[in-house]
């Protein structure tokens, strides 16, 4: 369970009035520390991010520069501005040139830490709602934590037994991740890859599927009501289309591919537990055989 957040610098104080009608930014996802869950009130233009004292929002990470971005308001419209900065800015997953206008719900990514710009009427209600979604998403990928995955597979073993469905997981794992991207400050281009992947895989997920991220670089979907030719196919598809994607990584594209293991349900299993195992057993022996193999 998530700590209650930090308060905030008094520069940007989230605590003294509430956050009223100003617009919010709240990290939803940081390296290990305290930052994970803060809020910053947006009442005064423009606001400063960056690594040096001076800034209103300080960030302790190498890959961010003393001075790196500013958010300015006018005209009721806010936007992110990156201040010619090494590393650079992300809006919604992608690198910002220039103004980049930011709307409710807009992601922007500085280094290691990833914010989200809540604006509107009921700011306090869409401040708690966005720290209760982040113990059940992770914000680098957007996927499900584990502790949903389990919980909702567990539900989804049940409800197969019931109607006598058939159930089946898929175990992913991005393809020598290290080789693809060499690390650089906090949030390394490790990170980007997985979180490029991700997005690969959330709108390549059929309708019905839950998407979840499983350890570091491994993510599962589960796959309800599905026979063994359909879920061949939607591991054959996941491969391709993420074999053939660019990935927008810093100021270069990269490709990764992904192995999968697959499981089915099976009637001596007991608990998600035991299918999950089958599935991380069939993605090593994938694995084994060399880059995007599936088994």
């Amino acid at each position: 369970m998530l700590e209650p957040p930090q308060r905030p610098p008094p520069a940007l104080s989230a605590e003294k009035d509430g956050p009223g009608t100003a617009p919010l930014l709240v990290v939803i996802y940081a390296a290990p520390g305290p930052l994970l869950g803060r809020r910053f009130v947006l009442d005064h233009s423009p606001v400063l991010v960056g690594r040096g004292v001076e800034n209103d929002i300080v960030l302790e990470d190498a890959s961010v520069s003393r001075q790196h971005a500013h958010l300015e308001g006018r005209d009721a419209t806010w936007w992110c501005v990156d201040s010619a900065s090494t590393d650079g800015v992300y809006i919604d997953d992608r690198r910002a040139t220039g103004r980049a206008p930011l709307a409710h719900g807009t992601r922007i990514g500085i280094g290691s830490t990833i914010f989200k710009f809540l604006c509107g009427s009921r700011l306090e209600e869409l401040y708690h709602e966005e720290i209760y979604r982040l113990t059940v998403c992770d914000g680098l990928t957007q996927a499900y934590r584990q502790r949903y995955l389990i919980e909702a597979l567990d539900k989804e073993i049940v409800r197969s037994r019931r109607r006598g469905s058939a159930l089946a997981l898929l175990m992913i794992e991005v393809d020598e991740l290290a080789a693809i991207a060499q690390p650089r400050g906090l949030l390394n281009e490790g990170d980007r890859v997985l979180r490029e992947v991700a997005g690969v895989l959330r709108r390549s997920v059929p309708r019905e599927g839950i998407l979840a991220r499983y350890g570091d670089k491994r993510f599962v979907i589960v796959l309800p009501e599905s026979a063994p030719e359909a879920v061949r196919a939607v591991a054959e598809s996941l491969c391709e289309r993420v074999a053939n994607s660019r990935l927008e990584v810093g100021n270069r594209e990269l490709q990764a591919t992904i192995c999968i293991g697959g499981a089915q349900l099976r009637r001596e299993d007991r608990a998600s537990a035991d299918i999950l195992e089958r599935a991380s057993g069939a993605l090593d022996v994938a694995k084994s055989r060399g880059p995007s193999q599936l088994e």
